[in-house]
C-alpha cells in the first residue's frame, strides 16, 4: 500500500495532475484481464512465474502511458490550449514508439511462449503473461488514454463554468444585498432630516 502511494505521489509530481495518475495506470487491469484470459485459455495455473510476468507487464504498459500524457502535456504547455486536436496530435506523434516498442517485447516473448525452437520449459506461463498482457494493455494506451484525457478535460470545464456561474450568481446577490441596505439606510436618514427642520 505504501509502496503504491509513493508511486501516485512520484506520478503525481512528475505530470503535475492529481488525476492524470489514474488514467495512467489504467492499462493495469487491461493488462490483468488479458493475462487472466490466455492463461485460461492454455490451461496455465497463475503460479510465481506468471506473477512476475504480469509485473513485468504492468512495468512495460504503465511506461508506455507515461510517454503518451507527458507528450499530450507538453503539448498543452507548449501552445497554451487544451484541445482535442493537441490530444489526437501527442497520441499520433507516439504511436510508432510505443508500437515498436511493445512489437519488439511481443516478437521476443511469444516464440518462448509457443516454444518456437525448443520447449521453453518454466518460463512459459512468465512469457504467456507478458506477451498476452502486453497485447491487451496496448490497445488501451492507443485508443483509451487519449479518449479519457479528453473526458477529464470536458469534466474540468464543466466544473469550470459552474464554478464560474455560482460566482456571479454570489456576486450579484452580494450587488442586490448592499443596494437594499444603502436604499434601507437612505430611507431611515430622511426622517432624521425633515425633523431637524422643525
Amino acid at each position: 500500500m505504501a509502496a503504491a502511494l509513493l508511486i501516485y505521489l512520484i506520478l503525481a509530481i512528475t505530470l503535475r495532475s492529481w488525476s492524470q495518475p489514474f488514467i495512467v495506470g489504467l492499462p493495469i487491469p487491461f493488462a490483468l484481464i488479458g493475462v487472466i484470459w490466455a492463461l485460461k485459455l492454455h490451461n496455465i495455473p497463475l503460479g510465481l512465474m506468471a506473477m512476475i510476468g504480469l509485473i513485468g507487464t504492468m512495468g512495460v504498459a504503465v511506461n508506455d502511458s507515461i510517454v503518451m500524457v507527458h507528450q499530450i502535456n507538453s503539448l498543452w504547455k507548449k501552445y497554451g490550449v487544451r484541445s482535442a486536436e493537441l490530444i489526437i496530435e501527442g497520441a499520433a506523434s507516439r504511436l510508432r514508439a510505443i508500437t515498436l516498442t511493445a512489437s519488439c517485447t511481443l516478437v521476443g516473448v511469444f516464440p518462448t511462449a509457443y516454444g518456437v525452437g525448443g520447449e521453453s520449459g518454466f518460463t512459459q506461463p512468465l512469457a504467456f503473461s507478458m506477451g498476452w498482457g502486453l497485447s491487451a494493455s496496448l490497445l488501451l494506451t492507443l485508443f483509451i488514454i487519449p479518449a479519457m484525457l479528453l473526458v477529464l478535460e470536458d469534466i474540468s470545464f464543466v466544473s469550470k463554468k459552474l464554478k464560474l456561474k455560482f460566482k456571479k450568481q454570489n456576486q450579484s446577490q452580494a450587488v442586490n444585498e448592499i443596494q437594499q441596505n444603502v436604499l434601507v439606510n437612505q430611507f431611515e436618514l430622511t426622517p432624521k432630516k425633515q425633523d431637524l427642520n422643525y
